[in-house]
């Protein structure tokens, strides 16, 4: 797993939950 990648679904994730 990449930094970067799980960044990306991590900041996808909040997104959604926001």
């Amino acid at each position: 797993m990449c930094s970067l990648c799980l960044f990306a679904s991590f900041s996808i994730a909040f997104l959604i939950t926001s």
